[in-house]
């Protein structure tokens, strides 16, 4: 194998190799009759998603504090944590093109990489 002239590189994966449907969150607002922009203002609200990326508080933790912050407008926690819930479930897509030169240069998640939350949505392994 060649060597390469760094040891590593460091890739935003949220929103570079990730992709999110820009309208998603802004459509679970209006199809629960509620103002765009409210469960993204809350869920990135930034005290609680300083305290999410910086793993102060779990996943689990965070969505649970977005859907408790929410219950007072959607009128419930259980329609709040629906919510959160369908969220949760919106997957995104990831961007080829931005994958495409990590590949070429045959880099991969090695020993020293942080471990990810499931498979490589790039994988084999999550394609079905």
């Amino acid at each position: 194998m060649n060597e390469l002239p760094f040891d590593g590189v460091l890739c935003d994966f949220d929103g570079v190799v990730h992709l999110w449907d820009p309208d998603g969150m802004a459509a679970l607002d209006r199809a629960r009759g509620l103002a765009e922009g409210t469960l993204a203002s809350t869920a990135f609200e930034p005290e609680l998603l300083y305290s999410a990326v910086t793993v102060r508080l779990t996943d689990e933790q965070w969505r649970s504090q977005v859907a408790d912050d929410l219950t007072g407008l959607c009128g419930s926690s259980e329609r709040a944590g629906e919510l959160v819930a369908t969220w949760g479930a919106l997957t995104g897509r990831v961007d080829r093109a931005a994958v495409r030169p990590l590949l070429d240069i045959g880099l991969d998640a090695g020993p020293g990489a942080r471990p990810s939350v499931g498979p490589r949505p790039w994988s084999s392994a999550s394609r079905t």
